[in-house]
């Protein structure tokens, strides 16, 4: 393993409002020398997983460096209506934003989610929390991927919007019915120019998704293109769906420098495995499924430019409290894909908070031998406000939101 990583800050927001905080990050990227862009998700406290927009902020010299621009990416927060049978006014929920691109073509894809919550008694629910009085299946009926697509312009020193915000549209007829998530982290570039990525993503069909969910379910191949036309890039096509023997999502998808591709796919069962996979083409299937227990927690599969695979996640029965959001841990995986020991990146047990979570791990390699690594950092019922959990202090609000930690080799 590695030495040791370090903090290095934090990220906050420059939106002041009550009961919002930076939380779900993206993946930075570098735009243009000496630039990144940093994306993203806000999260309004009073709701479960209740994101209410996505933002972006061009740095100097790092994802951690001075802010030379803030923008709103896409707008959420706001109460309007999600279906034509339907005159309800349902909080519009975005979040969970990846970012993908090239800085040769000078187009960068910023992907989220947006899907349909409700105000019950001054707190937000969907569809699968247990207080919901609203239309059955509301998360399943709405949850949608959007795209906007933006450049960087060098005479401004800016990042500008080239492409509105557009649902992402496959071209199948079935996945296009269906609810739809993707994973934690970016695709995978399939070449060195970054014209071309693969991703896995959810396609739930409606009542299918585990407990009504509509979130997990079956994952299939999405092979993105750069269209020369029209300057944007467009979903190329689509594999088959694969599901094993319990709900998965969120599946982190790396190509290796051999050219083969590791998949990290998140089960959701009882079990909360960890699945992994290697294969040549996830269009033509997913090779043999190496299983590790684990816990239902977020997971993030990376591929280090000298070919090193590493996974973040939470896992309770390692865990010196048993619990299944912290610490977050660092695992190598090796050619047979098995596990080394964990390494604790973070352990929020010392910050003033009920119930800490330390998840959602993004990972990014700054400069040979510089790594930079994203996390959430929160209380439990920041993220499950309308739930039955102690109060958070205005201590623990003052150090809620993304960490950030350096390893130099």
């Amino acid at each position: 393993m590695n030495s040791k990583w370090t903090f290095a800050g934090y990220i906050k927001h420059g939106w002041q409002a009550e009961n919002v905080i930076a939380a779900q990050a993206a993946v930075p990227v570098k735009v243009a020398e000496n630039r990144y862009l940093t994306v993203y998700a806000l999260l309004d406290t009073r709701g479960h997983d209740s994101c209410c927009g996505v933002v972006g902020e061009l740095r100097e010299g790092s994802p951690m460096g001075a802010i030379k621009q803030q923008m709103v990416i896409a707008s959420g927060g706001n109460e309007c209506r999600f279906f034509e049978d339907d005159d309800t006014l349902y909080y519009r929920c975005v979040g969970q934003p990846q970012v993908f691109g090239s800085p040769k073509l000078n187009v960068w894809v910023v992907k989220y989610y947006i899907y349909a919550h409700k105000f019950i008694d001054g707190v937000l629910h969907n569809s699968f929390t247990p207080k919901w009085n609203g239309r059955p299946h509301a998360a399943a009926d709405s949850l949608r991927l959007y795209t906007v697509q933006l450049s960087y312009d060098a005479a401004l020193d800016a990042i500008k919007i080239i492409e509105p915000e557009s649902r992402v549209i496959t071209g199948n007829n079935v996945f296009d019915s269906c609810s739809s998530n993707h994973a934690l982290t970016p695709p995978a570039a399939l070449d060195d120019d970054n014209t071309e990525f693969v991703e896995l993503v959810t396609f739930t069909p409606r009542n299918e998704g585990l407990q009504g969910k509509g979130h997990h379910g079956k994952v299939a191949p999405v092979h993105w293109k750069f269209d020369e036309k029209t300057h944007r890039y467009k979903v190329y096509r689509t594999g088959e769906w694969y599901q094993i023997d319990d709900f998965i999502g969120e599946a982190s998808v790396v190509k290796t420098p051999q050219g083969d591709f590791i998949a990290s796919l998140r089960s959701f069962g009882h079990s909360g495995e960890i699945v992994l996979c290697r294969t040549p083409d996830l269009f033509t299937g997913y090779g043999k499924l190496v299983r590790h227990k684990g816990t239902c927690t977020p997971r993030t599969l990376y591929c280090s430019s000298d070919g090193t695979l590493r996974l973040f996640t939470n896992i309770d029965w390692i865990s010196p409290y048993k619990h299944e959001r912290n610490p977050l841990y660092e695992f190598i995986i090796d050619e047979d894909l098995n596990l080394s020991a964990p390494e604790t990146v973070f352990d929020a047990a010392t910050l003033p908070f009920n119930t800490p979570f330390a998840d959602m791990a993004k990972y990014c390699e700054i400069a040979p031998g510089h790594e930079m690594l994203l996390c959430r950092v929160i209380d439990l019922v920041q993220t499950a406000g309308n739930m039955d959990f102690p109060a958070i202090t205005e201590d623990g609000v003052a150090v809620s939101g993304i960490y950030v930690f350096e390893r130099k080799k």
